[in-house]
């Protein structure tokens, strides 16, 4: 903590205890600059108006408590400030609900000294820095630096209430690159990350500071305008980043021109929740690519090629399992230690008998949009345990302990009874608990932890592992990690595919490892591509690797070749 001056709000109704905390800090070495709020308005008008190195908040406010005030305050409106909530109960269950809810620190009215209160500020503020270190890594893509998919969700639905409640507009844009596939193959994916990074630039450069910009994944980015008058607002910004994105870059000594398709959706207007705006502004960007590209699209309800396109894939997909054109592919897990496998994770492949082997990333989001992926969720756990068994039973793994890993989504934790599905299913085919892993991934945790966290309990009553897919590029934090009954952390792709070759990368990598094992996660590496980026796995002490080092994912007759080879 330096000498400068410390700038403290304190919100408390009652001013007996406000004159407490003004003498406790009449003693600090410090010197202190204190503003009072009374009352939950005063205090968001003065955080919306200054900047507090600590905000000391009481927990009884009236007839409300602190926490509705507390989360009032994470809006993105509001300057940031560690928050130490203060209480005149002694009550352990209260002061953990207030540290689970993000509160740094909780203090007793009873324990108001000038010594507790400097230290509890001193903590509250390096775990805020802490915190906030942990949480841009998990919501910000790793190569542009920009927010990732599952913060720019987030982030939408907290600026339709704001548009609601001001009665403006918000739009959503999905900028995808034209033809950067190809530039990336030609002049190798180096390159390609160059580039990306420069569009990056130049679209966080293209929009107000209030707005995000966001990497949803590959060549494709989104932009959310926040509180904009009209269409006419967002046409500009849309023209603005056609000329930008357009401008020719030099990466290697030639120019090279890369140009975007935009689409734009409303709200309101396009869509009525978060889902559908996205939906609508995807849907735009596709008419923009099919009207010649490098030009933007607004949604419209006249879109009907690519909605029909969306129902028929929706329809045949409905289909599929009934005609029996899903089917799973198995890639093994390795042992870092051993180099023997150790685990197989199921993964779901449609072979369309007219489009042919359609790949996951195209119809998963339809099947979370229309429903299906329950059921198609049910279908794989129960096609993957009934092959497990039955390799099993036929002693293919030679008495090694293989763990099978099922992908589980959102929509099966939070509809249904997944846990009395999974507790049928071992019964079923008779494979025991700790022998099945079920991976999920972080958005999961964005709709409800506190459903997740019991619906995965119940799970784990029957000894079935769980892992988190996809470390590192989503919502999770440590108050996640604590508060779920996990097993295994996996480590998303994106930072194994430069992990020998950028500082960055290693020192992401290695800091999840330790954190993983002194939480006593196992720590699985996917996506090893190279024999350097499994030796240095290695050192860092990574417990499990994958990825197509080791083999692609395979259908149910070759996996069995490979582990009749590697068993022996």
């Amino acid at each position: 903590m330096t000498n400068n001056q410390l700038n403290i709000l304190v919100v408390d109704d009652d001013e007996l205890d406000r004159m407490t905390v003004n003498r406790a800090f009449r003693h600090a070495e410090q010197s202190v600059n204190i503003d009072e709020a009374p009352e939950e308005s005063v205090a968001l008008t003065l955080l919306r108006d200054n900047i507090y190195d600590c905000v000391l908040l009481d927990y009884r406010l009236g007839a409300t408590d602190g926490l509705d005030l507390f989360e009032k305050m994470q809006a993105r409106e509001f300057n940031q400030a560690p928050v130490i909530m203060l209480s005149g109960m002694e009550d352990e269950a209260l002061m953990l609900k207030c540290l689970k809810a993000g509160v740094q620190d909780y203090l007793l009215k009873s324990e108001i000294t000038t010594h507790n209160l400097i230290r509890s500020i001193r903590y509250a503020q390096e775990r805020k820095q802490i915190n906030e270190q942990l949480r841009f890594v998990a919501e910000h893509d790793s190569l542009t630096g920009l927010a990732n998919r599952s913060l720019f969700m987030s982030s939408i639905k907290m600026a339709m209430a704001r548009a609601k409640r001001n009665g403006n507009y918000i739009a959503i844009m999905y900028v995808d690159l034209d033809h950067f596939k190809g530039i990336n193959d030609s002049l190798g994916h180096d390159i390609g990350d160059a580039l990306l990074k420069a569009v990056s630039d130049r679209l966080r450069f293209s929009v107000r500071d209030s707005d995000l910009v966001s990497r949803i994944g590959g060549d494709e980015f989104a932009v959310l305008l926040d509180g904009i008058e009209d269409q006419t607002s967002a046409v500009k910004i849309a023209q603005h980043i056609l000329e930008v994105v357009g401008i020719p870059v030099n990466l290697t000594g030639d120019d090279i021109v890369i140009t975007p398709s935009i689409g734009v959706a409303l709200y309101p207007g396009s869509g009525d929740n978060v889902s559908e705006l996205v939906q609508c502004a995807d849907t735009a960007m596709y008419r923009a690519k099919k009207s010649g590209r490098n030009n933007f699209c607004f949604y419209s309800n006249a879109m009907h090629s690519l909605a029909m396109e969306y129902a028929s894939l929706k329809n045949e997909l409905g289909h599929a399992i009934k005609n029996k054109e899903l089917e799973l592919y198995y890639q093994p897990q390795f042992s870092a230690n051993t180099g023997k496998i150790t685990g197989l994770e199921a993964l779901i492949r449609w072979n369309h008998p007219q489009r042919g082997m359609v790949s996951p990333v195209d119809f998963i989001p339809v099947a979370e949009n229309c429903g299906l992926i329950v059921t198609i969720g049910d279908w794989v756990l129960g096609q993957a345990c009934q092959q497990f068994s039955e390799w099993n039973n036929n002693d293919l793994f030679k008495q090694n302990a293989v763990v099978l890993s099922v992908n589980v989504s959102a929509h099966q934790l939070h509809q249904g009874d997944i846990a009395a599905l999974v507790k049928k299913t071992l019964q079923k085919y008779a494979i025991e608990g700790h022998l099945l892993e079920l991976e999920l991934t972080e958005s999961v945790l964005i709709d409800d932890l506190e459903q997740c966290a019991n619906t995965l309990h119940s799970i784990t009553q029957y000894g079935v592992r769980i892992a988190l897919d996809d470390f590192g590029t989503g919502y999770a934090s440590f108050r996640h990690l604590q508060q779920l009954p996990l097993h295994t952390l996996k480590i998303d792709r994106s930072f194994i595919d430069k992990v020998d070759v950028d500082k960055k990368h290693a020192e992401i990598v290695s800091s999840i490892i330790a954190m993983g094992k002194a939480l006593n996660l196992q720590i699985v590496a996917e996506g090893v591509e190279t024999r350097s980026q499994e030796q240095l796995l290695k050192t860092y002490s990574c417990d499990t690797l994958q990825g197509f080092y080791y083999s692609t994912p395979l259908p149910a007759t070759k996996i069995e070749a490979l582990l009749t080879r590697k068993m022996s």
